[in-house]
């Protein structure tokens, strides 16, 4: 192996990679051996890892307020969580119309805002607890 990537490396600056350094090792060494002389290209990496992420494309008619700006790394139920709640501004919280926007039963929506309100409870009682008791918080990122 001479190289890797630009395409590679962005890949694998962008995988999540929680404390699984082994992972990301054994991967690596397989690239390496089916690369075998040369550049470590996509299609070397095992077949999961080849899977690219569908491009999310914004309308050129879309306002700040329209756009929903999600960090790379970003929790998937936060995402969900705000796009969810930005669905509801921009039907000015008709509940009916969010769902069917969503492809949501009304039900469902329902029943995710009231446990993002359940979440949201149960972190500020955690919160307040470990404030009381100088228990560090594990902190969003």
């Amino acid at each position: 192996m001479t190289n890797v990537s630009e395409e590679v490396l962005a890949w694998f600056a962008g995988r999540n990679w929680p404390g699984n350094v082994r992972e990301l090792r054994n991967t690596l060494e397989r690239a390496v051996i089916m690369a075998q002389e040369g550049e470590i290209q996509l299609r070397h990496l095992p077949g999961a890892a080849r899977v690219q992420p569908t491009p999310v494309v914004v309308p050129a008619q879309g306002t700040d307020d329209d756009i929903l700006r999600v960090p790379v790394g970003a929790k998937m139920s936060d995402v969900e969580e705000a796009y969810l709640r930005l669905t509801l501004k921009h039907t000015r919280n008709n509940k009916k119309r969010a769902a069917d926007i969503l492809g949501l039963c009304l039900r469902t929506l329902h029943n995710k805002l009231r446990s993002y309100e359940n979440s949201g409870k149960a972190s500020a009682a955690v919160a307040s607890k470990s404030a009381s008791t100088d228990i560090p918080t594990k902190q969003a990122s």
